[in-house]
Parts: C-alpha cells; sequence; structure tokens
C-alpha cells in the first residue's frame, strides 16, 4: 500500500517527538519537539555527479533556550545502508548551511544494513596526518538493532520494532508488535501509519501464520488485534478493488477506441488501411487511439494516419 519514503515521511511527521528522542535524546530535551515546522522539500544540484538531489525531511524547531531560536532539523529515510551516505549528509549539510543561517541537527534512519541503533558519525577531512574539517551526524539503524529496546520509544517504536531482522522469530516479534498497538492510546490515523509499517515489514509465511494465530489466542489484546487485522484486510480488499475497476474502465475505454478507429479506416481507406491496422491493433494507450480516432476521421490518405503513428514511436 505504501512506498518505504513515503510510510516512514508520514510516521516520522505524525511521531516527531518520539523519533528525536529515540535518536538524540539530549539534544531533544533543549528543543520544542511537540511544535515543529515541516517545510518543503529543498532540491539542488549534486555538482560532482550532475544530479539533482532532494531533501526527504525539514523541519524548523524551536529551541528552549534562548542562545538558538530555531534548529533545522534534517531526517534522510534510507531502504538499505550506503558507505556513500556520509558525502551525501556531508553535501546536504553545506548546501543547508548556505541557505539557511541556524543550527541543523542532520539525521538518517537506515530501515535494512548497517549497524543496528544509534550511532553518532562523523567525517573527516584530512590534509596529511591533520584534521582539516570534521562533521557529525546522529544514524538510526534498524535492521541489527533489538525489538525491545525499539518498542520502549513510544508509539512510534512500534513502526521502528517492526523493520528489526534477526532477533526474534518473525511471528513473535510481529505478535508483541501488535500487541503493543492494541494496548496504544493513539488516534486512528495514527494507528493505520502504525500497521501499515507492521503489514509491510512484517509478511508472515504460511508455517508462521499459524504460529501467529496460536500466539495470538493467549494475548491479553487478542479481541482489539483480531479486529485490527480485519480493518486492514478490508482495506487491502477495497484498494485492489479500485484499483482494478479503474483499470477495467480505461481497458474498456481502450478496446473501444481501437474497434471504432479500425472500422473506420476500413471504411475510408479499404486494404490500404491493412498495414497500418496490424499496428493499431498493438497499440494500448486510449488517449493515443481517441487522437488517431480524430485524424482518422479528417485524413485524405491513409499515410496521414502512418506519419502520426511514426512520429509517436
Amino acid at each position: 500500500m505504501y512506498r518505504h519514503d513515503t510510510l516512514w515521511k508520514g510516521l516520522i511527521q505524525a511521531f516527531f517527538p518520539d523519533f528525536l528522542k529515540a535518536v538524540v535524546p539530549d539534544i531533544a530535551a533543549d528543543l520544542r519537539t511537540e511544535a515543529p515546522t515541516f517545510l518543503e522539500q529543498e532540491a539542488f544540484a549534486d555538482l560532482p555527479e550532475g544530479k539533482k538531489a532532494l531533501v526527504d525531511l525539514l523541519a524548523e524547531v524551536p529551541s528552549r533556550s534562548g542562545r538558538r531560536k530555531v534548529v533545522l532539523v534534517h531526517i534522510e529515510v534510507e531502504r538499505t545502508f550506503q558507505a556513500t551516505m556520509d558525502l551525501r549528509m556531508w553535501r546536504y549539510f553545506a548546501y543547508l548551511s548556505l541557505k539557511y543561517s541556524v543550527s541543523i541537527l542532520p539525521i538518517v534512519l537506515f530501515l535494512r544494513g548497517g549497524p543496528g541503533g544509534v550511532h553518532r558519525r562523523r567525517v573527516e577531512h584530512k590534509v596529511g596526518d591533520h584534521t582539516v574539517n570534521q562533521f557529525t551526524y546522529w544514524s538510526l539503524g534498524l535492521s541489527q538493532a533489538r525489538v525491545h529496546d525499539l518498542l520502549e520509544h513510544g508509539p512510534l517504536g512500534v513502526a521502528l520494532a517492526a523493520c528489526v531482522r534477526r532477533d526474534l522469530p518473525k511471528d513473535e516479534q510481529k505478535l508483541l508488535c501488535m500487541s503493543t498497538l492494541a494496548a496504544s492510546t493513539v488516534d486512528p490515523a495514527r494507528q493505520h501509519l502504525l500497521l501499515a509499517a507492521i503489514q509491510t515489514y512484517l509478511k508472515l509465511n504460511e508455517s508462521e501464520r499459524m504460529k501467529y494465530a496460536d500466539r495470538m489466542e493467549e494475548d491479553t489484546h487478542s479481541e482489539k488485534i483480531g479486529m485490527m487485522e480485519l480493518t486492514w484486510a478490508g482495506e487491502l480488499e477495497q484498494e485492489y478493488r479500485l484499483k482494478y475497476t479503474e483499470v477495467g474502465r480505461q481497458t474498456g475505454r481502450r478496446d473501444a477506441n481501437r474497434r471504432f478507429l479500425l472500422k473506420i479506416l476500413a471504411s475510408r481507406f479499404g486494404e490500404k488501411a491493412q498495414p497500418v491496422a496490424d499496428r493499431i491493433r498493438r497499440l494500448d494507450d486510449a488517449d493515443v487511439l481517441e487522437e488517431l480516432v480524430d485524424m482518422a476521421l479528417e485524413a485524405t490518405d491513409v499515410a496521414e494516419v502512418i506519419a502520426a503513428l511514426d512520429a509517436r514511436g
């Protein structure tokens, strides 16, 4: 249902105080994390590679102290760990520092790979044996973290724990996450985001599903967990029904346009239309077929339709 980056951007925005407390608790204590202002995505040219880059999340957060009024929190969500992230974060920091005259707090969330838990990463530039420049950012790696540790970080801990690998049997891990969510008091919208994380990252095979069902029967929150599972299944069914209804609608429109176009060509140009008819049968774009219908009605020769097809590749 969700792309990884879209899901996690929504989760971090919904549980922003929890996220900062999980990664940088000491710094978070000096910030009014309950009052962030999320900014539009920043785009800048990655000059050495000639590409454009988008910053994932930027939030202006008021400071609790008088020394700095605002801190800019920059968060990147990475599906897999990459060693090149050090350089990327350095470049992001340099760009943001030039544009904003505020303190910047850079953080990376690694969903897969890399060291588990929270790490303060240092990037150094040296001349010989001398460090001439140093940059620091924080990372939170989920795949090698511990489920129970992450579940301590408020409601967001449910989503964080769902990404952990090789700590607990997957059926036990999923039930812990579902039970923690069932015991929480988060509103329906936030509950949906957390449930999406569990269902996205904790997919069970047949054997695991059987063990999960057995465990769930003994859980204190089994009734609420069952209701959440049914709600999720219903939402998936509705999503796929809408998706395939739209696909069917577009397919019907495409086929109708194709049949109409072939009839027009056969009626107006007879056997001369045969070569172009074979190409039209392979066309799948309903809009292009509709354009060709209009053209075929006005064309004086089948060559005009062939030229239009050639122009569209």
